[in-house]
């Protein structure tokens, strides 16, 4: 049977690492984005131009049928791996509806997805990424790091009692910056990324099955 891999966020920076990588692994690639369609169309012409079978989605997971239609896309017989990198990345303000969206996206997606995993699949690896400083998550970015560390504490959760599934945490420190400069132009903002090399041996360690369930890496 061949082998699916379903990557979230995979347009650009880390997800589009992630994709590449697993690519390389002999996965075919089932690709989300948010709105970023047109790197997204890029990515998989590159995949399908070496060979490889691709399915694009576009779905936002803020939106209560955002994991539903990411879900119906990448629940196949061959999915063997899922990669939950879309996250949402912002400064705290008095905005309550931009908590909740980072709520939403960056820990009930995460949830929902593995929910998902647990009750329909079995034989697959869940990779996370959560962030490596969240012991020391200070500043004005509380809404951000309340629900990372959330994602983290369910990714341990089902890692301890799933019998039927893997779950792994991937934790970027110094993989991406701090946090972006102000002056730093949005249309720059989504290339600041120079971990791509550091995630492959990670990738080939939680692939290989040779790290518990639970491993979080620090990258």
């Amino acid at each position: 049977m061949e082998k699916w891999a379903a990557v979230t966020g995979a347009a650009v920076r880390t997800g589009r690492a992630c994709a590449l990588h697993l690519a390389e692994c002999g996965y075919h690639l089932i690709l989300h984005c948010r709105r970023s369609t047109e790197e997204l169309q890029t990515l998989a012409a590159a995949l399908n131009a070496k060979g490889l079978q691709t399915c694009t989605i576009t779905a936002d997971f803020s939106q209560d049928d955002g994991v539903g239609r990411f879900w119906n896309a990448a629940n196949i017989p061959g999915l063997r791996v899922i990669v939950n990198n879309a996250a949402v990345y912002c400064p705290d303000t008095t905005d309550t509806a931009l908590f909740r969206r980072q709520l939403k996206i960056n820990y009930e997606t995460v949830y929902e997805i593995m929910c998902r995993t647990e009750a329909e699949r079995s034989g697959c690896t869940v990779v996370n990424f959560l962030d490596g400083r969240l012991e020391a998550a200070k500043g004005k970015f509380s809404g951000y790091y309340l629900s990372k560390r959330l994602a983290a504490e369910a990714t341990a959760c089902f890692a301890a009692v799933s019998e039927r599934n893997r779950y792994y945490g991937i934790a970027p420190k110094a993989l991406l910056p701090p946090v972006i400069a102000e002056n730093v132009p949005d249309s720059r903002k989504k290339w600041c990324f120079t971990g791509t090399d550091v995630l492959k041996p990670v990738f080939d360690e939680i692939l290989a099955g040779h790290s518990p369930s639970g491993t979080v890496f620090t990258v």
